[in-house]
């Protein structure tokens, strides 16, 4: 029998277990979010859980390495790169979570763990010139952006873990797929963890995931098309290969890429202070005109879910079709539901008001 399903049991085991005690403990030494004008919560919530999942999920794929028989020439560094710039920026955003980092440093750290990826990365042997510069340039935008983005989305109760789960489901079938079985792994090893954190983060929240688990997993779902593209066979893809494994990493996250970008670039055009939290996501939107926290996060994990069945089948059947359809849904769904949440909330005021004119 093969040692992967043990694994991921334990990690689903280990993730529970330990984000019921990490509950307890942080309740008794005060590692609360304090509600203030930006939040989405009421009450102070225990927060930094993401560490749980950081911690078991590194911990999987460092015993996963450890016990499989071949495959440890070339993958081993990029491996060891991953581990190494994953918990240096898991233990700068517990830091932050427990007391807060500035902004440049939580930069530095996310730039720094995307240049130890891209050290790493096949992109200096498969291409050269221009095509080598360009590609590696948009790989490091897109890892260090998605990082924060990740990051920022992670604001109601279950959405980060929603998304989490589906881009990991995806990300290990894909693998599969393409033959990366470490992606493939690590892909199933995320949606195990975040599935058990999510028991705890499901509305009303017990705990929240904090900068330690998001971070961590935006930097692994934007890290995660390196390890694909190197596991091709480098004497027979093309360019076209490397683009469409990082256009099917953005269309497995796309829930999350959509709303942060236009969020992003509406805030750039008003002139504000991108780099400063704020509450105009679409999700924010929703939530603040009455969707429930569990409603929220069921429209972000039904969304990511159709994204990583329509990128699997693109794989499957070599068409781009059906990824490009599912981000053409997706992309009117989520602005439609945040429209509509607008009539929703104002209805629920107006019965509001009326049952306590009843009163």
């Amino acid at each position: 029998m093969s040692f992967e399903p043990l694994l991921l049991l334990l990690v689903l085991a280990a993730c529970a277990g330990g984000t019921a005690i990490f509950v307890r403990l942080s309740r008794k030494q005060g590692i609360l979010d304090v509600p203030n004008e930006r939040s989405l919560h009421d009450v102070p919530v225990p927060v930094g859980a993401g560490l749980v999942i950081s911690a078991t999920v590194l911990t999987a794929l460092l015993a996963y390495f450890l016990l499989r028989d071949a495959g440890f020439e070339g993958s081993l560094a990029r491996f060891a790169a991953y581990f190494i710039a994953s918990t240096v920026l898991v233990m700068v955003s517990w830091l932050d979570d427990l007391r807060h980092v500035p902004a440049w440093v939580r930069f530095g750290i996310h730039a720094f763990s995307a240049l130890a990826i891209l050290w790493f990365s096949p992109v200096w042997e498969m291409e050269s010139g221009f095509r080598q510069w360009s590609f590696a340039g948009a790989v490091f935008i897109w890892m260090v952006g998605f990082t924060n983005a990740f990051n920022f989305m992670d604001g109601s109760d279950g959405i980060a873990g929603s998304q989490a789960v589906a881009a990991g489901l995806g990300w290990g079938v894909l693998g599969a797929v393409l033959g990366s079985e470490a992606v493939s792994f690590a892909g199933f090893a995320i949606a195990a963890a975040s599935a058990a954190f999510l028991y705890f983060n499901w509305e009303p929240a017990k705990v929240f995931m904090g900068d330690s688990g998001s971070a961590f997993l935006g930097f692994s779902f934007a890290a995660f098309p390196i390890f694909a593209i190197a596991d091709l066979d480098p004497l027979t893809p093309g360019s076209a290969d490397r683009w469409l494994i990082v256009l099917y990493a953005v269309a497995l996250t796309w829930p999350f890429v959509f709303d942060s970008s236009v969020t992003f670039f509406r805030r750039l055009l008003k002139g504000e202070r991108v780099w400063e939290p704020h509450r105009k996501h679409l999700y924010q939107a929703m939530v603040m005109k009455g969707i429930p926290h569990s409603a929220v996060a069921a429209v972000y994990g039904v969304s990511g879910i159709v994204c990583s069945a329509a990128v699997v089948v693109s794989a499957v059947l070599d068409s781009l079709f059906p990824v490009l359809a599912a981000i053409a849904v997706v992309s009117v769904a989520l602005p439609v539901a945040a429209h509509f949440s607008e009539g929703i909330g104002k209805r629920r005021e107006v019965v509001e008001i009326s049952e306590l004119e009843r009163h």
